[in-house]
């Protein structure tokens, strides 16, 4: 079930057509230098690995993926601590041999210099700063930019940290402004984007301008599709290619479960009374 985990190595393939086409706006809304990138979709239904595919596509970027669920909390300092933690940055910084004139370089690699945890509390206290120097080293190295890969922010729309989560997307916007090359893409849930909408109409005005949805169920060709890219028992597919039109709609996350573990739907999050029907 490992392939059921969004992974850097899993998301070197997208199918379905659908997929591709909002990995490839995705891609677009990028180079086309949108500050705040919103990619939309239910549980289950790809953003994460559409996110992973395309970090990995932007080899070009100075970049990180931060997974906040693993974080103590969502403010800015927070998040850009963590993207400070990211090897290709630190490594950005390590490896830059500074001019005596560049004082950018000079006072990162210093910081680095007293150690990682330092450096990381650094970003933190200083996030702005930090994103500044950092993003104007990346470019003087040949990067095109920076971008931050922020993923899952808030879990729902009863999230006790949504606020600060919302918080947070305003700060980010406020410094891609300020900051030439810096770019933040966030995945969000229908529901919580809802939220966003109700409260903070200014910010949701900016997400609008560059907004990605997710299917969110598959179709029939998307199963075959995904049958071939992915592990699958040969009885399985075609006991979802027969059953199709009396399954409850499945997102790619349980279609990728059943392919394998038809035997056994409730863990594919279906009823346990489901069955998958044989003539």
């Amino acid at each position: 079930m490992k392939h059921l985990v969004a992974s850097r190595k899993s998301a070197s393939v997208i199918v379905g057509k659908r997929w591709i086409e909002a990995r490839d706006q995705v891609l677009k809304y990028i180079r086309q230098g949108r500050p705040l990138v919103a990619i939309v979709g239910r549980a289950g239904c790809g953003k994460t690995h559409i996110m992973l595919n395309v970090y990995e596509e932007l080899k070009e970027y100075l970049r990180a993926y931060i997974d906040t669920t693993f974080l103590e909390n969502r403010t800015l300092s927070t998040i850009v601590g963590a993207f400070a933690s990211a090897s290709l940055v630190i490594n950005l910084v390590r490896f830059a041999k500074c001019a005596r004139s560049d004082e950018v370089c000079r006072r990162l690699k210093d910081v680095l210099s007293s150690g990682v945890h330092n450096f990381i509390e650094y970003a933190k206290r200083w996030p702005m700063e930090f994103l500044r120097d950092i993003t104007t080293l990346a470019q003087s190295r040949g990067y095109r930019g920076t971008i931050l890969f922020i993923d899952e922010g808030a879990i729902s729309s009863d999230d006790p940290q949504i606020q600060q989560f919302i918080r947070t997307l305003h700060a980010l916007r406020n410094l891609c402004s300020s900051i030439e090359g810096l770019q933040v893409v966030f995945t969000i849930l229908p529901d919580v984007l809802e939220y966003v909408a109700k409260v903070d109409a200014p910010l949701m005005d900016i997400i609008r301008t560059a907004m990605v949805y997710l299917p969110d169920y598959v179709e029939k060709d998307d199963i075959v599709e995904l049958a071939k890219a992915y592990p699958s028992r040969e009885e399985c597919l075609n006991k979802l290619l027969e059953n199709y039109e009396s399954l409850p709609p499945l997102t790619v996350r349980q279609t990728l479960c059943l392919l394998q573990e038809c035997d056994n739907p409730s863990i594919c999050g279906l009823e346990e009374s489901f069955e998958v029907r044989v003539e």
